[in-house]
């Protein structure tokens, strides 16, 4: 006969089988490739991105990454591969801060695989303290570092069993669109509106611009470029760097003149551009003062958000070194100049 006591220990012991065995599984599996580069299935970009990214930074094959935040959902590799003569990777953080961005670009680093890192640079991300980390989407730390003894949450995560696993079995099966690394987390282009962003834009104007000033100060924006990307790129000297602003729609820029950050913002760019331009292996491009683009709200899904149409036209200008777009010095402050005019003098009814 079984005692109580003999079936608490059986039971703890079957527990900690299962357990074992279901970490043991996810490690073989490896669906996020934290560990290494899949060699029995082909990996999928199904996980949420901020959990994917540093298993591909780490151990997919490249080099040249492109990071930034999801403004790069649309932008496509191959595009890039072939007007670059690049092996390019995506590696996007939604609302990624400066300081998220950062600990995925140490990993880039780390690798040592990447010529040429390209880096679209947006703004916002910049605000705020230097280690800010977003309010609500997790930035799973444990597996942007190298310590394996930290790796439990990851090993014994009952949802990367019984979600993600599956989900990339299935993927693999039916050889879906989430095994490309050129059409995953592409967006619809029938979310593109220019009657619905111009709605949004109003909306969004007539509330209270609720921001904390303290957030958006120049100082603060500097102290966060110096610590989570130019630090970087002057440890990184034999590696090539294109930053690039993208452009955003006009209605962005005018919904920052709305919240009083318009100056902040644009003396922000002017300085990126003074602490890069010295170090020799840095280009920047500026694509956010072209009215064709950024004027032309058919091409947005948001006041951000553009269609990869858009994205060829970024690409081409920097596989060209097109003028129009470099930076430098005879051209920074002319081209900060015209943005402003440009949201200052902004009609929303021409725009409609």
């Amino acid at each position: 006969m079984m005692t109580p006591r003999r079936w608490y220990f059986l039971s703890l012991f079957f527990s900690a089988v299962l357990v074992l065995l279901a970490g043991a599984l996810i490690f073989i599996i490896d669906p996020l490739a934290h560990y290494r580069y899949p060699s029995f299935y082909k990996p999928g970009f199904i996980a949420q991105e901020r959990f994917l990214a540093p298993g591909i930074a780490r151990n997919f094959t490249y080099d040249c990454p492109v990071l930034g935040d999801s403004i790069l959902e649309n932008f496509i590799p191959s595009y890039l591969d072939n007007k670059m003569a690049v092996n390019s990777i995506r590696l996007l953080l939604p609302s990624g801060s400066s300081y998220e961005l950062g600990k995925l670009l140490d990993i880039v680093i780390k690798t040592g695989r990447a010529k040429k890192i390209i880096y679209e640079l947006d703004v916002d991300s910049f605000l705020g303290e230097v280690d800010r980390k977003h309010k609500i989407w997790e930035l799973p730390l444990y597996l942007y570092d190298d310590n394996p003894f930290n790796d439990l949450p990851y090993l014994l995560n009952i949802s990367y069993l019984t979600v993600l696993v599956p989900k990339v079995m299935l993927a693999n099966l039916f050889n879906t669109n989430e095994l490309s690394k050129n059409t995953a987390y592409r967006d619809n282009r029938a979310l593109y509106s220019r009657k619905k962003i111009i709605a949004k834009f109003l909306q969004v104007q007539r509330s209270d611009p609720n921001l904390d000033v303290e957030t958006s100060t120049l100082e603060k924006m500097k102290k966060s470029f110096a610590v989570n990307l130019l630090s970087k790129i002057e440890g990184d000297r034999n590696t090539a760097y294109i930053i690039y602003f993208p452009p955003t729609s006009i209605l962005a820029w005018k919904y920052a003149e709305h919240k009083g950050v318009l100056e902040s913002y644009l003396r922000f760019k002017k300085y990126v551009f003074a602490k890069t331009s010295q170090l020799g292996n840095v280009q920047i491009y500026d694509f956010q003062d072209d009215e064709k683009i950024t004027h032309n709200l058919d091409n947005y899904a948001d006041l951000t958000h553009y269609s990869s149409d858009i994205d060829k036209l970024i690409i081409n200008a920097m596989a060209s070194r097109d003028n129009r777009y470099l930076l430098t010095e005879n051209t920074v402050e002319e081209r900060l100049d015209n943005l402003r005019r440009q949201v200052v003098r902004l009609d929303i009814s021409q725009l409609e």
